[in-house]
């Protein structure tokens, strides 16, 4: 309840070991826990002997991403844009959209047919939303403990059905590209697609992305993510992972169909927001997933994930 392991009484390591453990685990803090450990020898109470320990961890948990979608700064939300798991936006939020969970925001209007719920700003429900100055570069990265390059695109035209996928030499499956790229249909990247320097164009309808844990699945450094329509086919496009764009959502052309969703957080990190042209045939969708939304080293300004200890007593 209380949102960590609270500790155990009388914990046994099994018959070979003459013994148990009591452990009591308390948060003076938030992310710091201290550790109460308990060691009891001895077959009979007349014989046992005992030890404490007592220490004190610090636990940094790296980036936190807890909402749906995150917006740097005032934002109007449009109707055709679904989040489910709540919003930050540091600024004034006009909402015409359908939002499940919290809209955490400077000030709120809600428009349209949907209402959502407001909370102000606060130490306590302030997250850090990554600028472009911060997002990590990942060209260069450290998997398991060692370091690996990301694949480095021929062409930013990715062609139908093309699979992406993590090599003996990339295990994340991180893929990157300095220009504006388009990827037509079918294509599935099973890892992570950086856009630098250009925009991200859909062309196609069934492509997605599913990062490898730990890893975004989407960067578009400095431009739009865009929705290219066509009146005789449908358009869709899944992200399973951490999204990160350095401009906005945008539609292009006529929908038939189809439309874009995100399965873990998107991260506006550079004003940007999701244009109007989105309509009730082609809609946004943005689900936050816990599991999909773990990409704690994404943000430099953010101390990499650890544990240390701060105290040691016995």
């Amino acid at each position: 309840a209380s949102g960590f392991w609270s500790g155990v009484t009388g914990y046994s390591f099994g018959s070979s070991v003459s013994g148990t453990v009591d452990i009591v685990v308390t948060s003076p803090s938030t992310n710091v826990y201290s550790i109460t450990s308990t060691g009891k020898a001895g077959a009979t109470s007349s014989s046992r002997t005992q030890r404490k320990i007592v220490g004190q961890l610090a636990v940094n948990p790296g980036l936190q991403l807890k909402y749906g979608a995150m917006f740097s700064q005032d934002v109007s939300l449009p109707a055709m844009v679904q989040v489910v798991g709540g919003v930050q936006c540091n600024g004034a939020f006009t909402n015409w959209g359908n939002i499940s969970g919290t809209v955490y925001s400077n000030s709120i209007q809600n428009k349209g047919v949907y209402t959502a719920t407001w909370s102000a700003l606060s130490s306590t429900n302030k997250l850090t939303v990554t600028s472009a100055a911060h997002v990590k570069d990942y060209r260069s990265y450290t998997y398991q403990g060692q370091t690996y390059t990301a694949t480095t695109l021929s062409s930013g035209t990715i062609a139908a059905n093309t699979t992406f996928s993590p090599t003996s030499t990339n295990p994340a499956g991180i893929y990157y590209y300095s220009g504006n790229v388009t990827m037509a249909g079918g294509v599935a990247v099973n890892g992570t697609l950086i856009v630098d320097n250009g925009s991200f164009t859909i062309n196609g309808t069934g492509s997605s992305i599913t990062s490898a844990s730990g890893y975004p699945a989407l960067v578009v450094k400095s431009s739009d993510l865009i929705l290219k329509g066509l009146i005789t086919a449908g358009r869709t496009f899944t992200v399973n992972g951490v999204t990160w764009l350095g401009g906005s959502i945008k539609s292009s052309g006529v929908f038939l169909s189809g439309g874009l969703i995100f399965n873990g957080a998107v991260v506006f990190g550079n004003g940007g927001t999701v244009d109007s042209g989105f309509t009730s045939l082609a809609s946004v969708k943005i689900n936050y997933d816990s599991t999909k939304s773990y990409a704690p080293d994404m943000d430099t300004s953010v101390a990499s994930p650890g544990v240390k200890f701060t105290s040691w007593q016995q």
